[in-house]
């Protein structure tokens, strides 16, 4: 992995991260406001938030380990039909 690849990767982990929990503040502020109950939605969507930016980092590891030519190597295309030569 060449460094620059290996920093997009990190700024799109972090990225991730930040828009998760930014999105889940965001809504439960929202949630907070329009129902009168401070704190709770906006510590539920955080978590929320965290939990699925967490959920996205994950997802692009996983993706990055694996092989480049998956579908070469057992014989069959991405919908499961047979690869012909």
């Amino acid at each position: 992995m060449s460094d620059d690849s290996a920093l997009g990767m990190a700024f799109h982990i972090a990225s991730d991260l930040v828009a998760g929990v930014a999105v889940g503040l965001g809504i439960g502020y929202e949630l907070d406001r329009w129902t009168g109950c401070k704190p709770a939605f906006m510590i539920g969507f955080a978590m929320l938030g965290m939990a699925a930016g967490l959920r996205n980092v994950w997802r692009v590891v996983n993706v990055t380990d694996a092989p480049q030519n998956r579908a070469q190597e057992n014989g069959r295309d991405q919908r499961g039909q047979r690869i012909e030569d």
